[in-house]
């Protein structure tokens, strides 16, 4: 075999290799893509609060599977909308939290699993700390996928009327 004919396979192998990878690739990615099914979300938070007032985020979680569980990994809360806010609790506990940089949000895992038709809530007590409109959006995950909704709460100054709504996504 010359050398010419060497390179040829050599390269043939090379773009084989390439191809293959760049597909699987592409299978993961739409796989990632796509909403978990069988789960359905809700986030419950006050339109108005004052500057210094602690007020519920509710993200309330459904199983709309029929007969199998669901396990609910991680909620994920935007940067943004905490931006406004410190977390001062959350019911039930996280296993474990950390800050996602690749994906500006804090992610708390909780690892809980959801009979078919059921639901959970899970309530993050956040204290306003500064004056704003403060928007995001909230992922809740199984595995490696997620399904989102979006929080958004304005932030007056202290002593301001509110108009003590609530909005749900």
């Amino acid at each position: 075999m010359n050398a010419g004919k060497a390179i040829a396979i050599g390269c043939l192998a090379v773009a084989l290799v390439a191809l293959m990878g760049m597909l699987v690739l592409g299978a993961f990615l739409y796989h990632v893509a796509q909403d978990p099914e069988g789960i359905a979300i809700a986030v419950d938070v006050p339109l108005d609060v004052a500057l210094d007032e602690t007020f519920p985020l509710v993200v309330t979680v459904t199983n709309t599977r029929e007969e199998q569980p669901v396990t609910i990994n991680d909620v994920d809360i935007a940067d943004e909308y905490l931006a406004g806010f410190v977390v001062v609790s959350v019911d039930p506990a996280e296993q474990s939290s950390m800050h996602i940089p690749l994906d500006n949000s804090m992610s708390y895992t909780f690892n809980t699993e959801l009979a078919p038709g059921s639901s959970k809530a899970f309530t993050f007590n956040l204290r306003a700390q500064e004056t704003g409109i403060f928007r995001g959006e909230v992922d809740v995950t199984q595995g490696m996928q997620f399904t989102s909704a979006v929080a958004q709460t304005v932030v007056g100054e202290a002593g301001a009327q509110s108009t003590d709504e609530s909005v749900t996504e």
